[in-house]
């Protein structure tokens, strides 16, 4: 039987494959809205100074993503502008297999594949809870998606929960410990009214949410008062990229020497981690996703130190951790063959400073 929806919808998906190698502009579905409401207006506001030594920035030589003076700005700024919470309603979308359909438009979540055969099941209402980067990024699913299944709880929306095509190896015990739905959408959907945020601002709503996280986390994760006070969470021994540590024994060797418990994620489970973690003073670790862990964990005033590599000066977790009252500060390596080097004394330097 042919299937006009279906090879629609592969056609909209192999066309927006030809316009991203061209370099084209991807048209995005929410200039189909119907509806757009202002969830929470936005905000103006001071933020705590980031925790650092003199002369790290003039270290710092590029980032991956963007203009470099833009994320040192976002990094070293006392005032903060916290874009509003939209949402955006739109009608008669499909979602399959990692794209959502509206009309010519494919527009990408997750790298799950080609479009797929079968009858769509119709659904009314649906919140999107899923982003691109959070199927990348651990450390952006971690906070940016599950706080918009907290904004869908929020509005009794159904989630429309995509799984990322990144294999997150602490997913399923994550989505437990944190009270989140555990399964994710299959198959064909057609939703007649999709919802469709813009959630990047850490405005009022949205610092309510990122508390819900680490509430939820400690209804389920047992203090016994026995936590360590500070932890290096390294980016784990199967993970290869350019945000190499050379000198990491040696990072690791003085840290532990003044009593951080070293802990490598992809050797321990989520719930050994958050356990061992829980309302620990410090966090200190590369520059990463890995440090959503930190996020979740520190307490309260604690700090999380990031070790940045020169070439890649990030400073994403700045504002999450000023949204929960953690404070955030960086270290800035040297470049080196193969990645970069941190000086111990920068880090000895910034842990003494902060006490």
């Amino acid at each position: 039987m042919f299937d006009l929806n279906y090879y629609k919808r592969l056609f909209s998906y192999l066309m927006r494959m030809v316009r991203k190698v061209l370099r084209f502009d991807l048209p995005s579905i929410e200039r189909s809205a119907s509806e757009y409401i202002i969830l929470c207006a936005a905000e103006e506001g001071v933020q705590q100074p980031a925790v650092t030594v003199k002369g790290q920035l003039t270290k710092a030589t590029g980032n991956y993503f963007g203009d470099l003076s833009t994320y040192i700005e976002y990094a070293t700024s006392l005032t903060a502008k916290h874009a509003a919470t939209e949402v955006y309603r739109i009608e008669n979308v499909t979602y399959d297999n990692g794209y959502l359909y509206k009309g010519f438009i494919a527009e990408h979540v997750s790298s799950l594949g080609l479009p797929s055969h079968g009858v769509a099941h119709q659904v009314e209402s649906m919140l999107l809870c899923s982003t691109p980067s959070g199927s990348r990024y651990f450390g952006d699913w971690l906070v940016a998606d599950n706080c918009r299944e907290l904004l869908a709880r929020e509005m009794n929306i159904e989630p429309l929960k995509i799984r990322p095509h990144t294999q997150y190896i602490h997913l399923p015990e994550l989505n437990k410990i944190l009270g989140l739905r555990e399964t994710y959408n299959e198959g064909t959907i057609f939703i007649k009214n999709l919802y469709v945020t813009n959630d990047q601002g850490y405005n009022a709503n949205k610092r309510a949410r990122c508390n819900e996280l680490r509430s939820n986390l400690r209804k389920n994760i047992v203090n016994d008062g026995k936590h360590n006070q500070m932890i290096y969470i390294g980016r784990g021994s199967s993970y290869s990229s350019g945000r190499g540590l050379i000198n990491e024994a040696e990072v690791i060797e003085y840290l532990s020497s003044i009593g951080f418990l070293i802990i490598d994620p992809t050797q321990t489970s989520a719930i050994e981690i958050l356990e061992k973690t829980i309302n620990c003073s410090v966090v200190v670790g590369i520059e990463g996703s890995q440090l959503a862990y930190g996020f979740l964990a520190l307490k309260e005033g604690g700090l999380m130190l990031t070790l940045q590599p020169p070439y890649h000066f990030q400073s994403a977790f700045r504002p999450r951790c000023d949204a929960v009252g953690v404070r955030w500060g960086f270290v800035v390596g040297v470049e080196q063959t193969g990645g970069f080097d941190i000086d111990v004394k920068d880090v000895a330097d910034v842990l003494q400073s902060w006490k």
